[in-house]
């Protein structure tokens, strides 16, 4: 039946996918008192030969038509390229980085000579492998050229913006929604069909073979089978009534001839059948190619009309340049289109940085002279050398293997090379490149100085006259950097800005101030001098070579950060450029107010920049849809609108948690004001860490507190009903802050932000625009000061699964007060529980035991008596007794686990239930020993050792108590020995067949497989001295177990048991002699570490932590101090090496260890370890020594780096 119905569905899909239509893409429209016919072409949109067969119709149609339609009008794709560049670029990992001017060397130059098409298939002349088996140019845009050519109204079916948005939107959206839905029987079957239709081929290579057919039929159906219904109705079918509309309107002015893509022709609801429904009649056109169409079509691409050319100065005024048609600029390049003819004019600019040559050398154009050969394409036709007062350079023509003319000049300027190449198909170039190339101009050299300023505003600077600029673009977000020569002191100036896009990015300014310039010196390989005071005003620093002198000054304003640098200028030059940095006004952009539909809220945010977030299209913008469509009370990533000036404000919604109630505002504003004083402090365990393995070095070199609250107001939004913080923010000595406004909504909290000056004026004007027409909307969602219990038991009774699914997931935002226990009470006792909400029932249980109601106690115990309680609830109310933290409580806990002992092959719940145990260890000892009956059940005995450990360790119990089971802990602890001797033996086995690692593997502390052991051993420890025990104990000291030794030592210093053997034993041994000094700085009874001197300790802690084999050759270079705030930090430094058989093999290994250093000796508990470096030609000692203790001791301060930027790769593989 099934089989019968998939040929019924099949023949049904394809009769009803106009069978009428003959195997042709090109069709004649006609009637409806049309007194010219007009013509529809259907194309494949790619420049391979297969969408060239074409026949002398079609030519001669195309030739003749007054009017020439594609879907959309490639002339319309510039704000196309703008939106799709339109890009926001990612934030550096190493800020600091961007403060750097690279000279140039051969590696930099391939840019040159790569001809920039960023249009690909709009221009013409294919190059390279493909040019054999492609026409000139995609089929579509040789139909809009020849139009172009002939001078005939060219025009687009469909808006081009609108439909981009919208194939953006059908490529990335996803209903996760249906996800979980089942796959309907007529789904299957498409996929079946689908599965004969392609008979083991791709759905690429089945659409050429139809296309190849000129099977209209066949292509619709593809389409409809390969995609969900949704896409294939953006995709094709919304579009085939835009374009039918269109051409609808168009036949009546004149004979058109108008190309779609073949997919949009056949179908139901294709253009031929919506021609036919409005009454038009539709024609195959069908016909042979002879020697007319060849010529037709020669004569066309043959053709070239002369360019319209429009000379354009660049943003600097440095270069006169040429646009056509369609413009393109991707940072230091520019790519403009002549759409007619296909052909492209590209310029790029590679700055030089001559000036930061190490030695006293320039760039020699004649580098440029030696790759020509190379990377020029074809044959050079002719080369000469050109030559101006602020250039030299090479002017070079020539022709491509696949015949195509092209022309490629090359200006070499004190600044920059540029590179401008002209290429197109044919003879394009021959005919007008003295026009082009006459039209370039350099700027010359003059001997004053101008005020120089971004397109964007916020800044001006005088600099010498002949500078040049880059990023400097008011259409998206860059950065802008200048450099100026000036020919009379031959010295040079530059100013690099960089916008930080992360808000959190706030730091001391004498740091960020430092890091600016000493990065930059870093990289240039000059002494870094930069160092300032709290007391600093001008941030100035010089520094030279033997070849150079450069002088730097940096500037902080809110996320803008300016280096200014003068190389070889007299000091009075350098102070003319830097005190005539000002501030400026930004320009303002056109702007508009968006909505966020998810986010609930208004804003008013500028156009451009923006455009992408306001047409539904950004990445962010996806993710948030898709998120929601998961949880639609979701609480969003922020969302962050631009400038293009580079400010940024982001909106975060938090949604109230589902039940979460309070009774007044005050409870909700306290919260915040703590969250406030604790903006930008680093987490911190307040509890100190008992271990004495764990290294206190963060206490004394990480800053945890930072925040400092500038201010911070509340008003009442009459509008909006609700409480509005106001708050600016920053941490100790910055210049920058975070303003913060805040809403206070029932069941919302909004908040926008943005990065400001500490000092900040309220005089941005996008950052107040932002602020003041932002409005978070009043949604329908419960409030926060409602009846939470109410409404969650509303829900938890619901017949509905998914809703009582909701309750229960979101129980833990529920919070019982004393008055709510009847209420939580009669639900438990009444309400029939599903299996399925088994863990709600056990959670409302956990929360009855945060109450001090004095009812709960007796309640809980009559229900975990009660008949039918299941293990889960057990647990849950053991939890909530021991949530009581009386000892009252503690000791139902045990009544009740003696009643009836809950077993569970859940490991976690019964882990978890003596956590609260070991969390409350005043309280629960009265646990202790009668706890211990239950050690002989497996789920109990691991968590029953560590909680009766904690307590000896606490002294709050005798381990006389549980001598009665020593016999018992005893042969649990040999079958434990015996484990661990099976591990060894496995791993000695692996190393002797070479498995050897060079680091031991460190395990977490849940993974490790001797915690058992160590447990036993510590409980041991305790109990009285027994023959069998101590010949145990023996057995394990013996072991070349680190761990199982050390564990050993500290138990008996701990227990003074520890003799001069075995304390002398741990200190022998490499890979336990560090951990054995900590262990004796607790307890020394012998006084080792009198004999101990700090750089014994230094290397023991490496070998340690760097895991050193004892054959490997280990060498003490130096050690050196370094001051951070109020501490001194020493820092040791080796180098090792492998050895094998006596011989060493291998490269050196670069390896320090870091110690806190008080009263001129180390403190070894305070100790830091860095990670393995290998020494190389790049990574030598000197270099790694003084960049990993500035790593180390600035490991706060994101986005610094401390060495030398590594250069690419070259790509020309030329020895320098």
């Amino acid at each position: 039946m099934k089989k019968i119905f998939s040929i019924v569905f099949f023949a049904l899909f394809t009769f009803q996918v106009n069978a009428q239509f003959e195997k042709t893409l090109l069709w004649e429209i006609s009637g409806k008192g049309l007194t010219k016919k007009s013509y529809v072409y259907g194309t494949f949109h790619v420049n391979d030969k297969i969408s060239y067969h074409l026949s002398d119709a079609f030519y001669k149609h195309l030739l003749e038509a007054d009017i020439v339609s594609n879907e959309s009008n490639p002339d319309s794709w510039g704000e196309l390229f703008d939106l799709y560049m339109n890009y926001r670029p990612q934030q550096r990992t190493k800020f600091y980085s961007k403060f750097q001017l690279k000279p140039v060397d051969k590696q930099d130059l391939l840019p040159l000579f790569t001809n920039y098409n960023f249009f690909n298939q709009m221009s013409s002349g294919v190059e390279g492998n493909k040019a054999d088996f492609s026409e000139s140019t995609v089929l579509d845009m040789f139909i809009h050229q020849t139009a172009k050519k002939y001078n005939k109204k060219t025009v687009g079916l469909e808006d081009a913006k609108k439909s981009f948005v919208n194939f953006s939107k059908a490529e990335q959206m996803v209903d996760f929604r249906n996800e979980e839905k089942e796959v309907s029987e007529e789904e299957e079957e498409k996929k079946a069909i689908l599965t004969k239709i392609l008979k083991g081929k791709s759905i690429y290579t089945t659409l050429k073979d139809f296309y190849r057919e000129k099977d209209i039929v066949m292509l619709d159906s593809l389409s409809k089978l390969s995609e969900s219904p949704k896409k294939h109705k953006i995709m094709i079918i919304d579009r085939n009534y835009d374009m039918v509309k269109s051409i609808d309107s168009l036949v009546h002015q004149g004979s058109l001839f108008s190309a779609v893509g073949a997919a949009h022709l056949g179908g139901k609801e294709g253009v031929l059948q919506l021609l036919i429904n409005k009454g038009y009649k539709v024609t195959p056109v069908i016909g042979p190619l002879t020697k007319k169409g060849e010529t037709d079509k020669k004569t066309i691409e043959e053709y070239f009309p002369a360019p319209k050319i429009k000379t354009e100065p660049t943003p600097d005024q440095m270069i006169q340049t040429v646009d056509f048609d369609l413009n393109l600029n991707f940072e230091k390049i520019k790519s403009t289109l002549d759409i007619t003819n296909g052909g492209v004019l590209s310029m790029v600019r590679v700055p030089l940085h001559n000036y930061m040559q190490k030695k006293n050398e320039y760039f020699n154009h004649k580098s440029i002279d030696s790759l020509l050969y190379e990377f020029i394409p074809g044959d050079i036709l002719e080369k000469k050398e050109i030559k101006d007062e602020a250039y030299i350079g090479y002017d070079v023509k020539n022709k491509s293997k696949a015949g195509n003319f092209q022309h490629y000049r090359f200006y070499v300027t004190p600044l920059e090379i540029i590179s401008v190449s002209f290429s197109g198909t044919g003879t394009y170039v021959k005919q007008y490149e003295q026009a082009i190339f006459d039209k370039f101009k350099i700027k010359g050299f003059k001997n004053t100085w101008e005020k120089v300023q971004p397109q964007k505003g916020g800044f001006s600077v005088t600099m010498p006259e002949f500078c040049v600029q880059y990023g400097n673009s008011d259409k998206n977000l860059s950065d802008v950097s200048f450099e100026a020569y000036d020919p009379q002191e031959k010295s040079y100036y530059f100013l690099i800005e960089n916008t930080s896009l992360d808000l959190n990015f706030i730091d001391n300014k004498n740091f960020q101030h430092q890091q600016m310039q000493n990065e930059f010196y870093m990289n240039q390989e000059m002494e870094e001098t930069a160092k300032f005071e709290e007391t600093t005003k001008d941030f100035v620093s010089s520094s030279t070579n033997e070849h150079r002198k450069v002088k730097l000054k940096s500037i902080i304003k809110g996320n803008k950060f300016y280096l200014l640098g003068a190389v070889d200028a007299s000091e009075q030059s350098s102070n003319k450029f830097f005190d005539s940095f000002t501030f400026e006004d930004f320009k303002t952009s056109e702007s508009t107010v968006y909505r966020d539909t998810l986010g609930k809220y208004t804003i008013e945010i500028p156009i451009k920049i923006n455009e992408q977030t306001i047409l539904g299209i950004g990445n962010d913008e996806v993710r948030s849809i898709r998120r929601w469509q998961r949880n639609p009370e979701i609480n969003f990533e922020p969302k962050e609108f631009d400038s293009y000036t580079g400010k940024t404000v982001a909106v975060e919604v938090m949604n109230y948690p589902r039940y979460l109630q309070v009774t007044t505002l005050d409870s909700l504003k306290n919260d915040y004001n703590k969250e406030l004083k604790t903006l930008f402090d680093s987490y911190r365990i307040h509890k100190e860490n008992p271990d004495p393995f764990v290294s206190t070095w963060d206490k004394y070199f990480k800053e945890f507190e930072k925040t400092e609250v500038l201010s911070n107001s509340f008003s009442h939004n009459d509008a909006l009903g609700c409480e509005v913080a106001d708050a600016l923010v920053s941490v100790k000595n910055s210049d920058q802050a975070l303003k913060i406004k805040t809403f206070f909504m029932e069941n919302r909290k909004v908040t926008i932000k943005t990065l400001v000056d500490r000092n900040y004026k309220n005089d941005d004007l996008f950052t107040e625009k932002a602020f003041s027409s932002f409005i978070p909307e009043k949604t329908n969602q419960r409030s926060v000061f409602d009846d939470k219990v109410k409404l969650f038991l509303e829900e938890a009774t619901n017949e509905t699964d998914s809703i009582r699914k909701i309750a229960y997931n979101n129980l833990y935002n529920l919070t019982l007060n004393e008055t709510d226990f009847e209420r939580i009470t009669t639900f438990l006792d009444t309400h029939e529980f599903e299996d399925s909400d088994a863990s709600g029932k056990a959670g409302l249980y956990q929360k009855l035991g945060d109450l001090k109601h004095k009812g709960v106690i007796p309640y809980l115990e009559n229900k975990y008596k009660a008949e039918g309680t299941k293990t889960t609830e057990q647990l849950a109310i053991l939890n909530a007794l021991a949530s009581q933290n009386t000892e009252n409580a503690y000791r139902l806990v045990l009544k009740l686990m003696e009643f009836d002992l809950p077993v569970t092959e859940d490991a976690y719940e019964i882990n978890q239930l003596f956590h609260s145990f070991e969390e409350n260890l005043e309280e629960s000892k009265v646990l202790f020993p009668d706890i211990f009956q239950f050690y002989g059940i497996e789920e109990y005995n691991k968590p029953i050792i560590s909680f009766c450990n904690a307590l000896l360790d606490k002294k709050l119990g005798s381990a006389k108590k549980i001598s009665a089971f020593q016999k018992l802990i005893l042969t649990h602890s040999k079958l434990e020995y015996k484990r661990l001797l099976n591990r060894e033996e496995k791993k000695a086995s692996e190393e002797d067949n070479g498995y050897e690692e060079d680091y031991a593997y460190d395990y977490e502390e849940d993974e490790n497989p001797n915690s058992n052991l160590l447990n036993y051993l510590s409980l041991l420890s305790h109990l009285p001295k027994n023959t069998s025990a101590t010949e145990l104990m023996g057995k394990i000291k013996k072991l070349d177990n680190p761990e199982i030794q050390l564990e050993t030592l500290k138990l008996e210093i701990t227990h003074n048991k520890a003799t001069k053997e075995i304390i002398k034993k741990g200190l022998e041994n490499p890979k336990t002699k560090f951990k054995t000094i900590l262990l004796l700085k607790e307890k020394d009874a012998f006084d080792f570490l009198e004999t101990i001197t700090d750089d014994d300790i230094a290397e023991a802690a490496m070998r340690d932590f760097d895991k050193i084999k004892e054959t490997s050759k280990v060498q003490f270079l130096e050690k050196r101090e370094i001051k951070q705030g109020s501490h001194q930090a020493v820092f040791y430094f080796y180098q090792s090496q492998k050895t094998k058989d006596d011989k060493i093999i291998g490269t050196k290994t670069f390896h320090s260890m870091a110690f806190l250093l008080e009263n001129g000796k180390i403190v070894p508990k305070a100790y830091f370890s860095p990670v393995l470096e290998e020494i190389d030609e790049e990574n030598t000692v000197e270099k790694l020594m003084p960049a990993i203790m500035k790593e180390t001791i600035n490991a706060d301060h994101l986005g610094a780096s401390f060495r030398k930027k590594e250069n690419r790769e070259n790509y020309f593989n030329y020895e320098e």
